[in-house]
């Protein structure tokens, strides 16, 4: 089979057009293509392969999809966010009820800085980043992504992560189906160097999120899908 282009050839495109300060590289394509673009860039990457053992990309249209309302939110405080010098990144946390009876079912966090950037591939240009879209993307190896794996079980370069057969399970009625057990929420809030978290002091974005993981386990240990640190 013959390969579009070489090696050589896509390490001139690579420096041409700056791809070595990306953190991730995707690469839709065969196994061969994925092994021409995987030599070329080298193994200080992190790597997606979306398309690997997929029969077809039509399988991968086979995916749950974020509110435009719960998108739009993140859009805007990931843009006003980059334009604060002390803006660390967001807290999120997913759950049932809205409040005061609000039951957190997990907390993350996606950061403003990258491996590599200033600006993390998770929220860079985030008004187009589907497969990323701060932690919450379509692609494997993020939320909806891994959710949707976990779900429809197609087939992909790897199995469904346990953690996500479990979000599967308590979220919606049956296997492979896209009914809710019940209304799911999501709260965001823009996290900065000044920010004071639980425990009363100012503290990163980082410790923050595991803050509040700790706080959920206390009072929610039987539906947290979050994995405790003991």
């Amino acid at each position: 089979m013959r390969i579009p282009i070489c090696i050589d050839e896509l390490r001139s495109q690579i420096a041409s057009k700056g791809l070595a300060e990306s953190d991730t590289i995707v690469i839709l394509g065969g196994r061969r293509y994925v092994e021409v673009v995987m030599a070329a860039f080298g193994g200080d990457y992190s790597y997606e392969l979306p398309l690997a053992g997929v029969a077809g990309i039509g399988v991968m249209m086979q995916s749950l999809r974020r509110h435009p309302q719960m998108e739009q939110t993140i859009i805007d405080l990931v843009e006003k966010g980059l334009e604060d010098p002390d803006w660390e990144g967001l807290i999120y946390v997913m759950g049932w009820h809205d409040l005061p009876h609000f039951v957190p079912l997990f907390v993350g966090k996606t950061e403003r800085r990258g491996i590599r950037r200033q600006v993390s591939e998770n929220i860079r240009s985030i008004r187009t980043n589907t497969s990323a879209f701060a932690r919450w993307g379509d692609n494997i190896d993020y939320h909806i992504g891994d959710l949707s794996h976990a779900l429809f079980r197609f087939k992909a370069y790897r199995e469904p992560k346990k953690p996500y057969e479990r979000w599967a399970a308590t979220l919606f009625e049956t296997p492979g189906s896209t009914h809710l057990v019940q209304p799911v929420f999501l709260y965001a809030a823009p996290w900065y160097t000044y920010s004071t978290g639980p425990s009363g002091s100012v503290c990163p974005v980082k410790q923050v999120t595991q803050e509040l993981i700790d706080l959920a386990y206390m009072r929610f240990p039987a539906t947290l899908l979050n994995a405790h640190r003991r």
